[in-house]
């Protein structure tokens, strides 16, 4: 039982990946994360955000022992990262990342994450996820994660981790619904494999005003239960939230950050908007890709979203086109 709360714990959040060394983003499931946190949690997901991007992370558990700082910042298909943990030992370690995500044709991608970790006391390594997503319609899409392929932490600290999860939006952006199932394999340090249930959700009241919650519970002992609770505010597109983890004994863990999370999202408006979109050339259905980014502006998708985002903004009461 001891290692079931010590888990629960230690986890902070279901997408993060457990002991992978990577910072904890909130409620971002494997299927549903397209920011900042896409990095770590699914590579393969930055294929699908072609907007600049760039994130603050904090988290701390409630006494204040374990703490974690990460940046991230992206373009199109690529990103890199960098991540401090600090450990009640006063062990501090460090970690760069750099992944890329491509898009390929059926609205597919796939992504790779290198992470090179700088372990104090301890050996340093090379870490490696993969991702795969799937997005066929816009209010559908199923993905999955591997992170820590091959156990390559000497130390067996940071676990090799698998995650398969949907997403979906029901009510166009109006909320957002994940749910995943994930594996924690066992290495030398220790022989415990753990399945991990989680589910979120993502609910936008107004523009600009985003509520998270989010449940985890462990399978074999379902009465050990973690509660995920945040709000996030945006203002031209930038923003921040803070959400808390929940257990039985109160609150397990704080996280908080800044992130370009949802462009053209403004809690604030200044008036009725009358935006502009210009058009050079005829949208392409699928963009053209590259070994590491892709080309074309936007498709006809994506000009498809940026309509049906503006029909339903109050904030807009015309269209320049």
């Amino acid at each position: 039982m001891c290692w079931l709360l010590t888990l629960l714990m230690t986890t902070q959040g279901a997408a993060q990946g457990f002991d992978t060394h990577h910072p904890t983003v909130p409620s971002g499931s494997v299927a549903g994360e397209n920011g900042p946190g896409a990095l770590w949690v699914n590579p393969a997901n930055m294929a699908y955000d072609p907007d600049l991007r760039y994130g603050l992370f904090y988290s701390r558990t409630a006494e204040g022992l374990d703490q974690s700082f990460a940046f991230s910042f992206g373009v199109d298909g690529l990103g890199l990262g960098v991540h401090q943990q600090l450990h009640p030992d006063d062990r501090s370690d460090w970690s760069l990342d750099y992944g890329t995500g491509i898009a390929l044709p059926e609205r597919i991608a796939v992504g790779v994450l290198l992470s090179w970790n700088f372990l104090e006391s301890r050996t340093n390594y090379v870490g490696y996820d993969a991702g795969l997503s799937w997005r066929p319609l816009p209010w559908f899409g199923v993905a999955g994660a591997a992170q820590n392929i091959g156990a390559p932490d000497p130390a067996g600290e940071a676990r090799p981790r698998s995650a398969a999860g949907a997403a979906l939006r029901p009510f166009g952006s109006f909320i957002v619904l994940g749910g995943e199932y994930s594996v924690l394999f066992p290495t030398e340090a220790t022989d415990k494999e753990v399945g991990l249930m989680s589910t979120t959700v993502r609910v936008r009241p107004i523009e600009g005003l985003y509520l998270r919650g989010g449940l985890d519970f462990l399978p074999e002992e379902p009465e050990f239960v973690k509660y995920g609770i945040g709000i996030e505010l945006y203002l031209d597109g930038f923003g921040g939230g803070y959400t808390q983890d929940l257990g039985a004994g109160g609150i397990l863990a704080h996280h908080g950050w800044l992130a370009t999370d949802e462009p053209g999202e403004s809690l604030i408006r200044s008036g009725r908007q009358v935006p502009t979109l210009r058009l050079d050339r005829a949208p392409s259905y699928e963009p053209r890709v590259g070994p590491f980014s892709r080309s074309g502006g936007l498709t006809w998708l994506e000009l498809l979203e940026l309509v049906r985002r503006a029909e339903e903004d109050p904030g807009v009461k015309g269209l320049s086109l």
